[in-house]
């Protein structure tokens, strides 16, 4: 979760959950875990596929 601090304040699609958590009220530390467990699934869904990781770019 610490590692995730990072990510909150930046432009890339792990900040605009963050802010899109904030504006649906949440506080900022269930915030943070939601960008936590995003971030999760990425790392899994890149370990799990054998082939390169590719970011899309509309979400």
């Amino acid at each position: 979760m610490f590692s995730c601090n990072g990510l909150v304040g930046t432009k890339n699609r792990f900040g605009r959950h963050s802010e899109e958590c904030g504006a649906r009220g949440m506080r900022h530390n269930k915030a943070l875990k939601a960008v936590a467990r995003k971030r999760l699934k990425a790392i899994y869904s890149i370990m799990r596929r054998p082939r390169p990781y590719e970011e899309r770019s509309g979400a």
